[in-house]
């Protein structure tokens, strides 16, 4: 991942100072290979330990490697390094690596009923991950119609469900998550890495690196990426 998605996927964590020095190294990435982390620190009245917990947050080790990941970036756009299908996978599972999905899994061991909602060309990601996970415990049902879903958030019984929607902005189930989180369900969402109102509503947050793609008028955006994370949440909730 480059500090660019990094810093989006961290964000939230940040304090209001962590933003100003996260711009800062935006507006300066040539020169910021060549800036010691006391001068950078010096700039903003703070201490090199603030450099060094903001690196943490962005999952760096340290400034060193910041600033070496920075380096790779500039050198990877000078060349013009062509990307494969290959580093499209990679990238995909380094995301993955970055997102915490702990909490999710916690979600699904409490949980009495799981829902996986997901509608046209990603309803069947969602149903091979269903029938997938009740392999390990009966308790995951695949729903891609508006009105069953409505019909099992408006009972009393608190469900966990997922929404998978590449967008993030898909109806009807953008509404239906405002809804579900309304009535005190737990919602999380499954969407491209990207800004969207999907995981704006969500309690819990995944990613992963599918960005739309069109081929004669129809949507053939990528689906790998979704099973890449799907299969990673199966292999955490079966080894728990």
């Amino acid at each position: 991942m480059n500090f660019e998605e990094r810093r989006r996927l961290f964000e939230s964590h940040f304090t209001d100072l962590e933003d100003d020095i996260c711009d800062y190294i935006s507006a300066n990435k040539t020169q910021i290979q060549d800036v010691k982390i006391i001068e950078l620190a010096r700039q903003f009245y703070t201490v090199p330990n603030t450099i060094t917990r903001l690196c943490h947050k962005l999952q760096y080790t340290g400034f060193l490697e910041l600033k070496k990941s920075l380096c790779q970036e500039s050198s990877d756009r000078q060349a013009g390094q062509e990307k494969t299908y290959l580093d499209f996978v990679h990238k995909n599972i380094d995301l993955i690596k970055q997102i915490e999905h702990k909490k999710v899994i916690e979600l699904f061991c409490k949980s009495k009923q799981v829902i996986i909602f997901a509608v046209g060309s990603t309803a069947f990601v969602a149903k091979i991950f269903v029938d997938t996970l009740n392999a390990v415990e009966n308790k995951f049902y695949f729903i891609e119609y508006e009105h069953e879903l409505r019909k099992q958030v408006n009972q009393k019984e608190k469900k966990t469900i997922l929404f998978i929607s590449l967008t993030g902005e898909t109806e009807p189930g953008l509404q239906l998550a405002k809804d579900a989180k309304s009535l005190g369900h737990q919602v999380i969402s499954l969407t491209h890495f990207a800004d969207n109102s999907l995981s704006k509503v969500a309690d819990l947050e995944l990613y992963c690196i599918s960005p739309k793609r069109t081929y004669d008028g129809s949507n053939v955006t990528d689906k790998l990426p979704l099973l890449i994370v799907l299969e990673r949440l199966f292999t955490s909730y079966s080894e728990r």
